[in-house]
């Protein structure tokens, strides 16, 4: 492959790549903004690792209310866990697709 396709390809991955983080940055505004405050406070301090038993502690609300939040909070951010919410908070999603490979050999 020539540097000048080679160039071509990576360009278009470097535009697909920007656009998909403006997406996921809209998408993740968007997301933000269905939650109640309540429910922002609880994301907040699940991000920060703190267990159910803390953050209710913390919030003055018992453990099984925090549960509920954290429950809605994890549907309205279209996330299974923890992990994953903390990934999508901090920008740590899955990466982008990998350059092409075409392009990494070095021809």
């Amino acid at each position: 492959m020539t540097r000048s396709c080679c160039s071509a390809s990576i360009w278009r991955w470097t535009r697909n790549a920007a656009r998909s983080d403006r997406l996921r940055d809209h998408e993740l505004t968007a997301r933000l903004a269905d939650l109640t405050p309540r429910e922002r406070e609880v994301m907040d301090l699940i991000v920060a690792g703190l267990p159910n038993k803390q953050v209710a502690t913390r919030l003055n609300i018992t453990e099984k209310t925090v549960e509920v939040h954290r429950r809605r909070v994890l549907q309205k951010m279209g996330v299974h866990s923890a992990v994953d919410l903390v990934r999508l908070v901090v920008g740590h999603a899955p990466p982008h697709a990998n350059p092409p490979p075409d392009c990494t050999s070095g021809a």
